[in-house]
Protein backbone atom coordinates (compact mmCIF):
# COMPACT_ATOMS: atom_id res chain seq x y z
CA UNK A 1 0.00 0.00 0.00
CA UNK A 2 1.30 3.42 -0.93
CA UNK A 3 0.88 5.76 2.02
CA UNK A 4 1.81 9.31 2.95
CA UNK A 5 2.73 10.13 6.54
CA UNK A 6 0.80 13.06 7.95
CA UNK A 7 0.77 14.92 11.23
CA UNK A 8 4.40 13.94 11.95
CA UNK A 9 6.05 16.27 14.47
CA UNK A 10 9.02 18.12 12.95
CA UNK A 11 12.36 18.32 14.73
CA UNK A 12 12.91 21.52 16.70
CA UNK A 13 15.82 23.02 18.61
CA UNK A 14 14.56 24.78 21.71
CA UNK A 15 16.60 27.68 23.15
CA UNK A 16 15.75 28.57 26.75
CA UNK A 17 17.46 31.88 27.60
CA UNK A 18 18.63 32.45 31.16
CA UNK A 19 17.84 36.08 32.10
CA UNK A 20 20.54 36.09 34.82
CA UNK A 21 23.32 35.02 32.43
CA UNK A 22 22.03 37.42 29.81
CA UNK A 23 22.19 40.28 32.27
CA UNK A 24 25.67 39.31 33.45
CA UNK A 25 26.98 39.75 29.91
CA UNK A 26 25.13 43.03 29.56
CA UNK A 27 23.08 41.76 26.61
CA UNK A 28 19.50 42.27 25.54
CA UNK A 29 17.14 39.63 24.19
CA UNK A 30 16.99 41.22 20.74
CA UNK A 31 20.80 41.02 20.50
CA UNK A 32 20.65 37.25 20.98
CA UNK A 33 17.93 36.86 18.35
CA UNK A 34 19.77 39.09 15.91
CA UNK A 35 23.08 37.28 16.44
CA UNK A 36 21.56 33.84 15.89
CA UNK A 37 19.65 35.01 12.81
CA UNK A 38 22.73 36.59 11.23
CA UNK A 39 24.77 33.43 11.78
CA UNK A 40 22.14 31.24 10.10
CA UNK A 41 22.53 32.74 6.61
CA UNK A 42 24.47 32.51 3.37
CA UNK A 43 28.12 33.55 3.57
CA UNK A 44 29.74 35.11 0.48
CA UNK A 45 32.80 33.07 -0.51
CA UNK A 46 33.89 34.97 -3.60
CA UNK A 47 33.29 34.61 -7.32
CA UNK A 48 33.76 31.83 -9.85
CA UNK A 49 34.79 33.13 -13.24
CA UNK A 50 34.89 30.99 -16.37
CA UNK A 51 34.38 31.03 -20.12
CA UNK A 52 30.62 31.17 -19.73
CA UNK A 53 30.57 34.03 -17.28
CA UNK A 54 31.07 35.08 -13.68
CA UNK A 55 29.13 33.46 -10.82
CA UNK A 56 28.85 34.46 -7.17
CA UNK A 57 29.65 31.65 -4.74
CA UNK A 58 27.86 31.57 -1.40
CA UNK A 59 28.32 29.01 1.34
CA UNK A 60 25.30 28.38 3.57
CA UNK A 61 25.88 28.38 7.29
CA UNK A 62 24.09 25.10 7.99
CA UNK A 63 22.58 24.06 11.30
CA UNK A 64 22.41 20.29 11.44
CA UNK A 65 22.62 19.48 15.17
CA UNK A 66 21.73 21.21 18.46
CA UNK A 67 25.49 21.68 19.02
CA UNK A 68 25.64 23.87 15.93
CA UNK A 69 23.02 26.14 17.51
CA UNK A 70 24.86 26.14 20.85
CA UNK A 71 28.09 27.29 19.15
CA UNK A 72 26.51 30.17 17.27
CA UNK A 73 28.17 33.48 18.23
CA UNK A 74 25.87 36.06 19.75
CA UNK A 75 28.41 38.85 20.34
CA UNK A 76 32.06 38.87 19.30
CA UNK A 77 34.80 41.22 20.54
CA UNK A 78 38.56 41.13 19.99
CA UNK A 79 38.99 39.52 23.39
CA UNK A 80 36.06 37.09 23.64
CA UNK A 81 33.08 35.56 21.92
CA UNK A 82 29.73 35.01 23.63
CA UNK A 83 28.06 31.95 22.21
CA UNK A 84 24.43 30.93 22.47
CA UNK A 85 25.24 28.17 24.95
CA UNK A 86 26.72 30.76 27.33
CA UNK A 87 23.38 32.53 27.85
CA UNK A 88 20.85 29.77 27.13
CA UNK A 89 20.10 26.09 27.44
CA UNK A 90 19.99 24.33 24.07
CA UNK A 91 18.04 21.11 23.68
CA UNK A 92 16.58 19.05 20.87
CA UNK A 93 12.82 18.55 20.90
CA UNK A 94 9.81 18.50 18.58
CA UNK A 95 7.19 21.01 17.61
CA UNK A 96 4.14 21.15 19.84
CA UNK A 97 1.67 18.40 19.03
CA UNK A 98 -1.42 19.60 17.17
CA UNK A 99 -3.33 16.36 17.75
CA UNK A 100 -3.55 13.83 20.57
CA UNK A 101 -4.57 10.22 19.91
CA UNK A 102 -5.98 8.05 22.65
CA UNK A 103 -7.80 4.74 22.48
CA UNK A 104 -9.76 3.63 25.55
CA UNK A 105 -7.92 6.30 27.51
CA UNK A 106 -4.45 5.06 26.58
CA UNK A 107 -1.91 6.75 24.27
CA UNK A 108 -2.08 5.42 20.73
CA UNK A 109 -0.74 5.99 17.25
CA UNK A 110 -3.47 6.59 14.67
CA UNK A 111 -2.86 5.63 11.05
CA UNK A 112 -5.51 6.79 8.61
CA UNK A 113 -5.81 4.71 5.43
CA UNK A 114 -7.76 6.09 2.49
CA UNK A 115 -8.49 4.19 -0.68
CA UNK A 116 -7.52 5.56 -4.05
CA UNK A 117 -10.18 6.92 -6.39
CA UNK A 118 -11.77 3.99 -8.22
CA UNK A 119 -10.33 1.37 -5.85
CA UNK A 120 -12.58 -1.23 -4.25
CA UNK A 121 -13.16 -0.53 -0.56
CA UNK A 122 -13.45 -4.18 0.46
CA UNK A 123 -10.27 -5.19 -1.40
CA UNK A 124 -8.42 -2.24 0.14
CA UNK A 125 -9.42 -3.31 3.66
CA UNK A 126 -8.33 -6.89 2.94
CA UNK A 127 -4.88 -5.69 1.86
CA UNK A 128 -4.64 -3.38 4.89
CA UNK A 129 -5.39 -6.28 7.23
CA UNK A 130 -2.79 -8.45 5.48
CA UNK A 131 -0.12 -5.77 5.97
CA UNK A 132 -1.25 -5.25 9.57
CA UNK A 133 -1.12 -8.98 10.35
CA UNK A 134 2.45 -9.17 9.08
CA UNK A 135 3.40 -6.12 11.14
CA UNK A 136 1.83 -7.53 14.32
CA UNK A 137 4.34 -10.39 14.24
CA UNK A 138 7.22 -7.90 14.63
CA UNK A 139 5.65 -5.64 17.28
CA UNK A 140 7.08 -5.58 20.78
CA UNK A 141 5.14 -7.12 23.62
CA UNK A 142 2.31 -5.00 25.00
CA UNK A 143 1.37 -3.39 21.68
CA UNK A 144 -1.68 -4.38 19.66
CA UNK A 145 -3.57 -3.16 16.60
CA UNK A 146 -7.19 -2.01 16.73
CA UNK A 147 -9.41 -0.98 13.80
CA UNK A 148 -11.78 1.96 14.17
CA UNK A 149 -14.23 3.50 11.69
CA UNK A 150 -13.96 0.43 9.49
CA UNK A 151 -16.21 1.34 6.57
CA UNK A 152 -16.09 -2.20 5.19
CA UNK A 153 -18.33 -3.41 8.05
CA UNK A 154 -21.02 -0.92 7.05
CA UNK A 155 -20.62 -1.68 3.34
CA UNK A 156 -20.81 -5.46 3.85
CA UNK A 157 -23.85 -5.07 6.07
CA UNK A 158 -25.55 -2.80 3.55
CA UNK A 159 -24.74 -5.12 0.66
CA UNK A 160 -26.12 -8.07 2.62
CA UNK A 161 -29.33 -6.18 3.43
CA UNK A 162 -29.77 -5.18 -0.20
CA UNK A 163 -29.25 -8.76 -1.36
CA UNK A 164 -31.85 -9.96 1.14
CA UNK A 165 -34.26 -7.26 -0.04
CA UNK A 166 -33.78 -8.37 -3.65
CA UNK A 167 -34.66 -11.97 -2.71
CA UNK A 168 -37.69 -10.85 -0.68
CA UNK A 169 -38.89 -8.68 -3.56
CA UNK A 170 -38.59 -11.60 -5.98
CA UNK A 171 -40.58 -13.87 -3.65
CA UNK A 172 -43.32 -11.27 -3.09
CA UNK A 173 -43.69 -10.60 -6.81
CA UNK A 174 -43.93 -14.33 -7.46
CA UNK A 175 -46.66 -14.66 -4.81
CA UNK A 176 -48.68 -11.85 -6.37
CA UNK A 177 -48.40 -13.43 -9.81
CA UNK A 178 -49.39 -16.81 -8.40
CA UNK A 179 -52.53 -15.26 -6.93
CA UNK A 180 -53.55 -13.66 -10.24
CA UNK A 181 -52.57 -16.40 -12.73
CA UNK A 182 -52.14 -20.17 -12.84
CA UNK A 183 -49.24 -21.95 -11.22
CA UNK A 184 -47.36 -22.75 -14.43
CA UNK A 185 -47.90 -19.25 -15.78
CA UNK A 186 -46.63 -17.80 -12.49
CA UNK A 187 -43.51 -19.94 -12.71
CA UNK A 188 -43.00 -18.90 -16.33
CA UNK A 189 -43.37 -15.22 -15.44
CA UNK A 190 -41.39 -15.50 -12.21
CA UNK A 191 -38.40 -16.84 -14.12
CA UNK A 192 -38.19 -13.45 -15.83
CA UNK A 193 -36.74 -11.91 -12.67
CA UNK A 194 -33.67 -14.11 -12.09
CA UNK A 195 -33.13 -14.45 -15.85
CA UNK A 196 -33.15 -10.68 -16.35
CA UNK A 197 -30.90 -10.23 -13.32
CA UNK A 198 -28.34 -12.71 -14.63
CA UNK A 199 -28.35 -11.28 -18.15
CA UNK A 200 -28.15 -7.73 -16.78
CA UNK A 201 -25.25 -8.55 -14.44
CA UNK A 202 -23.48 -10.31 -17.33
CA UNK A 203 -23.81 -7.18 -19.48
CA UNK A 204 -22.59 -4.98 -16.61
CA UNK A 205 -19.56 -7.23 -16.15
CA UNK A 206 -18.82 -7.07 -19.88
CA UNK A 207 -18.95 -3.26 -19.68
CA UNK A 208 -16.49 -3.30 -16.75
CA UNK A 209 -18.90 -2.20 -13.99
CA UNK A 210 -18.87 -3.66 -10.48
CA UNK A 211 -21.86 -4.72 -8.39
CA UNK A 212 -22.24 -1.90 -5.87
CA UNK A 213 -24.96 -0.40 -3.70
CA UNK A 214 -26.46 1.65 -6.53
CA UNK A 215 -26.63 -1.42 -8.76
CA UNK A 216 -28.36 -3.47 -6.05
CA UNK A 217 -30.81 -0.65 -5.34
CA UNK A 218 -31.54 -0.42 -9.08
CA UNK A 219 -32.24 -4.16 -9.18
CA UNK A 220 -34.78 -3.75 -6.39
CA UNK A 221 -36.33 -0.85 -8.30
CA UNK A 222 -36.56 -2.98 -11.45
CA UNK A 223 -38.08 -6.11 -9.88
CA UNK A 224 -41.69 -5.06 -10.43
CA UNK A 225 -41.01 -3.92 -13.99
CA UNK A 226 -39.17 -7.04 -15.13
CA UNK A 227 -42.30 -9.20 -15.12
CA UNK A 228 -44.51 -6.81 -17.11
CA UNK A 229 -43.38 -7.99 -20.54
CA UNK A 230 -43.62 -11.66 -19.59
CA UNK A 231 -47.11 -11.09 -18.15
CA UNK A 232 -48.30 -9.56 -21.43
CA UNK A 233 -47.06 -12.48 -23.53
CA UNK A 234 -48.06 -15.23 -21.11
CA UNK A 235 -51.54 -13.87 -20.44
CA UNK A 236 -52.27 -13.57 -24.17
CA UNK A 237 -51.07 -17.14 -24.75
CA UNK A 238 -53.19 -18.45 -21.84
CA UNK A 239 -56.27 -16.74 -23.25
CA UNK A 240 -55.71 -18.43 -26.60
CA UNK A 241 -55.06 -21.81 -24.96
CA UNK A 242 -58.32 -21.49 -23.00
CA UNK A 243 -60.06 -21.06 -26.37
CA UNK A 244 -58.64 -24.37 -27.57
CA UNK A 245 -55.45 -23.32 -29.40
CA UNK A 246 -52.42 -25.64 -28.94
CA UNK A 247 -49.84 -24.24 -26.55
CA UNK A 248 -47.04 -24.06 -29.14
CA UNK A 249 -49.24 -22.10 -31.55
CA UNK A 250 -50.59 -19.94 -28.72
CA UNK A 251 -47.16 -18.83 -27.54
CA UNK A 252 -45.93 -18.34 -31.11
CA UNK A 253 -48.93 -16.09 -31.79
CA UNK A 254 -48.41 -14.28 -28.47
CA UNK A 255 -44.78 -13.51 -29.30
CA UNK A 256 -45.77 -12.24 -32.72
CA UNK A 257 -48.85 -10.21 -31.72
CA UNK A 258 -47.43 -8.82 -28.48
CA UNK A 259 -43.97 -7.90 -29.81
CA UNK A 260 -45.09 -4.36 -30.62
CA UNK A 261 -46.66 -3.59 -27.20
CA UNK A 262 -43.78 -5.26 -25.34
CA UNK A 263 -41.10 -3.32 -27.23
CA UNK A 264 -43.04 -0.05 -26.90
CA UNK A 265 -43.56 -0.54 -23.15
CA UNK A 266 -39.88 -1.36 -22.60
CA UNK A 267 -38.66 1.57 -24.70
CA UNK A 268 -40.85 4.03 -22.78
CA UNK A 269 -39.40 2.84 -19.46
CA UNK A 270 -35.86 3.02 -20.83
CA UNK A 271 -36.55 6.52 -22.19
CA UNK A 272 -37.74 7.61 -18.74
CA UNK A 273 -34.42 6.66 -17.12
CA UNK A 274 -32.08 7.59 -19.98
CA UNK A 275 -31.76 11.31 -19.07
CA UNK A 276 -30.04 10.27 -15.82
CA UNK A 277 -27.07 9.17 -17.94
CA UNK A 278 -26.32 12.82 -18.66
CA UNK A 279 -26.41 14.00 -15.03
CA UNK A 280 -23.28 16.18 -14.72
CA UNK A 281 -20.73 16.43 -11.92
CA UNK A 282 -19.77 14.05 -9.14
CA UNK A 283 -23.38 13.12 -8.42
CA UNK A 284 -23.75 12.11 -12.07
CA UNK A 285 -20.70 9.85 -11.84
CA UNK A 286 -22.17 8.34 -8.68
CA UNK A 287 -25.74 7.86 -9.96
CA UNK A 288 -24.98 6.71 -13.52
CA UNK A 289 -25.07 3.10 -12.33
CA UNK A 290 -28.83 3.32 -11.77
CA UNK A 291 -29.94 4.12 -15.36
CA UNK A 292 -27.34 1.77 -16.82
CA UNK A 293 -28.54 -1.08 -14.60
CA UNK A 294 -32.20 -0.39 -15.35
CA UNK A 295 -31.58 -0.16 -19.09
CA UNK A 296 -29.71 -3.48 -19.32
CA UNK A 297 -32.12 -5.36 -17.04
CA UNK A 298 -35.24 -4.01 -18.79
CA UNK A 299 -33.74 -4.91 -22.16
CA UNK A 300 -33.00 -8.39 -20.79
CA UNK A 301 -36.62 -8.75 -19.61
CA UNK A 302 -37.84 -7.82 -23.10
CA UNK A 303 -35.56 -10.45 -24.60
CA UNK A 304 -36.85 -13.04 -22.13
CA UNK A 305 -40.50 -12.19 -22.83
CA UNK A 306 -40.15 -12.41 -26.63
CA UNK A 307 -37.72 -15.34 -26.92
CA UNK A 308 -37.35 -17.47 -23.79
CA UNK A 309 -40.88 -17.25 -22.36
CA UNK A 310 -42.57 -18.50 -25.58
CA UNK A 311 -40.00 -21.27 -25.88
CA UNK A 312 -40.51 -22.47 -22.31
CA UNK A 313 -44.29 -22.00 -22.54
CA UNK A 314 -44.46 -24.18 -25.64
CA UNK A 315 -42.81 -26.96 -23.59
CA UNK A 316 -44.61 -27.09 -20.21
CA UNK A 317 -47.50 -24.55 -20.33
CA UNK A 318 -51.01 -25.79 -19.65
CA UNK A 319 -54.37 -24.33 -20.61
CA UNK A 320 -56.05 -22.75 -17.56
CA UNK A 321 -59.44 -23.76 -16.34
CA UNK A 322 -62.33 -21.95 -18.00
CA UNK A 323 -63.83 -19.07 -15.99
CA UNK A 324 -67.13 -17.34 -16.50
CA UNK A 325 -66.75 -13.87 -17.96
CA UNK A 326 -68.45 -12.22 -15.01
CA UNK A 327 -66.17 -13.88 -12.49
CA UNK A 328 -63.14 -13.11 -14.66
CA UNK A 329 -63.89 -9.39 -14.78
CA UNK A 330 -64.71 -8.91 -11.11
CA UNK A 331 -64.90 -5.52 -9.40
CA UNK A 332 -62.35 -3.97 -11.75
CA UNK A 333 -64.60 -4.24 -14.81
CA UNK A 334 -67.51 -2.98 -12.74
CA UNK A 335 -65.55 0.20 -12.00
CA UNK A 336 -64.47 0.49 -15.65
CA UNK A 337 -68.05 0.18 -16.86
CA UNK A 338 -69.15 3.00 -14.56
CA UNK A 339 -66.22 5.16 -15.71
CA UNK A 340 -67.14 4.58 -19.36
CA UNK A 341 -70.74 5.60 -18.66
CA UNK A 342 -69.65 8.98 -17.23
CA UNK A 343 -66.49 9.97 -19.16
CA UNK A 344 -66.70 13.70 -18.50
CA UNK A 345 -66.96 13.14 -14.76
CA UNK A 346 -63.85 10.93 -14.82
CA UNK A 347 -61.91 13.54 -16.84
CA UNK A 348 -62.90 16.36 -14.49
CA UNK A 349 -61.93 14.27 -11.44
CA UNK A 350 -58.56 13.44 -13.02
CA UNK A 351 -57.76 17.06 -13.85
CA UNK A 352 -58.93 18.15 -10.40
CA UNK A 353 -56.63 15.59 -8.73
CA UNK A 354 -53.64 16.67 -10.84
CA UNK A 355 -54.11 20.33 -9.95
CA UNK A 356 -55.21 19.70 -6.38
CA UNK A 357 -52.30 17.46 -5.42
CA UNK A 358 -49.73 19.92 -6.76
CA UNK A 359 -51.37 22.86 -5.05
CA UNK A 360 -51.87 21.02 -1.75
CA UNK A 361 -48.24 19.91 -1.59
CA UNK A 362 -46.97 23.40 -2.41
CA UNK A 363 -49.02 24.79 0.47
CA UNK A 364 -48.85 22.05 3.10
CA UNK A 365 -46.04 19.74 1.96
CA UNK A 366 -42.76 19.18 3.81
CA UNK A 367 -40.73 20.84 1.06
CA UNK A 368 -37.90 19.61 -1.13
CA UNK A 369 -34.35 18.69 -0.12
CA UNK A 370 -31.43 17.07 -1.89
CA UNK A 371 -30.77 14.38 0.72
CA UNK A 372 -33.05 13.48 3.66
CA UNK A 373 -31.83 14.16 7.19
CA UNK A 374 -30.76 10.96 8.94
CA UNK A 375 -29.06 10.26 12.24
CA UNK A 376 -25.29 9.58 11.75
CA UNK A 377 -23.73 6.39 13.06
CA UNK A 378 -20.81 8.28 14.67
CA UNK A 379 -19.48 11.81 15.13
CA UNK A 380 -16.09 13.49 14.98
CA UNK A 381 -15.22 16.23 17.47
CA UNK A 382 -12.31 18.57 16.71
CA UNK A 383 -10.99 20.52 19.71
Amino acid sequence: LDTVAQLARDDLVEVVIDPVKLSSYGLQLDQVIQGVASSNSLVAAGNLEGSEGKYAVKVPSLIETPEDVANLPVVATPNAVVQAKDVATIRSTFKDAETVTRLDGKPAIAIEVKKRIGANLIDTLIHVREVSDNFIKTMPEGMHVTYTQDKSVFVNQLLGDLQNHVMIAVILVFIVILYALSGRASLLIGLAIPSSFLMGILLLAMMGYTINMIVLFSLILAVGMLVDDAIIVTEFAERRMSEGMPKADAFALAAKRMAGPVIAATMTRIAAFSPLLFWPGIIGDFMKYMPITLIVTLSASMLYALVFAPTLGAIFAKAPEHHEEGNRDGWYMAVVKQAVRFPMTVILLTVGLLVGVGFAYSKYGAGVEFFPSVEPDYGLLYV
